[in-house]
């Protein structure tokens, strides 16, 4: 006799409530566990350690180190070349601090450096692979000296490069030219406040380009220089006992009485009383 089918309804709930076996169960798991979400970590087991988070301190650390190390400075340390105007071979050599001497923003410590920067001086820097040159514009024989000399002189006492090389070599230059007597001598009365500026400096560097200007005006000029020394014989007596300064003043002073005679001898006696006479 045929026996009458189940109701769908009955059906379902036999299925469900009829015992699994094992290895079906472990299927289902299975199954089951590939298809679940990974589980969040703070719902880990208390047994597993967490990585320790960076602070704010060390994030900061991190950010400056990765400031530091970007591609730009990268490439500034691989190349390790000076930037913008010392970007020449002969601007490792240099001992002076670099300055870029066309930008708009930079401090200039005398009026040369602002002329400089602005064309002024006729002449520029003529790099070579060891030693620097300048090459003028025109021949010096041809400048006129009103107020070129007067701003060069002022440069004196600048302590960067390019300033300091143009400033003393343009000095230099100018002062060993053809017909630089005639020029110079109606404008001892400028050029003297700049080398007192100098002499007054306490950086020694600054102190020695204005002795060097002394000699290179006394080998010039000769007696037409002795009414100078008075004032500028002063601020050197002041360092006379300098270890590092005394043996050049000393030498300086012999040049100025050879150069102007007996009138400059009894000038510098006066400013100098320690000066001993190269003639005894």
């Amino acid at each position: 006799m045929r026996k009458s089918a189940l109701p769908v309804a009955g059906l379902r709930e036999n299925l469900h409530s009829a015992p699994v076996s094992s290895g079906a169960a472990t299927a289902r798991e299975t199954s089951s566990t590939s298809a679940r979400p990974a589980i969040p970590s703070r719902a880990l087991s208390a047994g597993v350690k967490r990585a320790p988070q960076a602070s704010a301190g060390s994030r900061a650390v991190a950010s400056t180190r990765s400031s530091r190390d970007s591609p730009a400075l990268q490439e500034e340390r691989k190349e390790d070349k000076p930037k913008g105007f010392t970007n020449k071979p002969s601007a490792r050599f240099d001992p002076h601090k670099a300055a870029d001497p066309f930008s708009s923003k930079a401090k200039h410590k005398t009026n040369f450096g602002y002329i400089y920067s602005k064309g002024g001086i006729p002449c520029r820097i003529n790099h070579g692979s060891v030693v620097n040159r300048l090459q003028w514009d025109r021949n010096p024989t041809e400048i006129d000296y009103n107020p070129l000399l007067v701003h060069c002189f002022e440069g004196l006492a600048e302590t960067e490069h390019p300033f300091v090389f143009v400033a003393r070599q343009a000095v230099k230059e100018l002062l060993e030219s053809e017909g630089a007597y005639e020029k110079t001598c109606p404008l001892l009365s400028q050029l003297v406040p700049h080398i007192r500026t100098c002499l007054m400096s306490k950086s020694k560097e600054i102190f020695d380009a204005g002795l060097e200007s002394i000699t290179q005006l006394s080998n010039l000029l000769g007696p037409s220089f002795n009414d100078c020394l008075g004032v500028l014989l002063l601020p050197m007596n002041k360092r006379i006992f300098d270890r590092a300064s005394k043996e050049k003043i000393m030498d300086i002073l012999q040049k100025l009485e050879e150069n102007g005679g007996r009138p400059a001898l009894l000038i510098i006696k006066s400013k100098v009383p320690t000066y001993q006479t190269m003639n005894g």
